[in-house]
């Protein structure tokens, strides 16, 4: 939802959006960064892991 949401206010010509988009994107920033670090080695915990993120976000 969160990537939907900012990618569709990407195109937003609107500047009252704006801040909401910067928001949404740290979010998914901060997100995907939270994924590289804690990344495990095997595919099921990282499965794991994914799951958890996308349930977050």
């Amino acid at each position: 939802d969160l990537l939907i949401s900012a990618k569709s206010q990407l195109d937003d010509t609107n500047v009252a959006v704006r801040p909401t988009l910067v928001k949404n994107l740290y979010r998914v920033a901060s997100l995907a960064e939270s994924f590289t670090e804690q990344r495990p080695k095997t595919d099921k915990d990282c499965a794991e892991l994914a799951d958890g993120l996308d349930q977050e976000g």
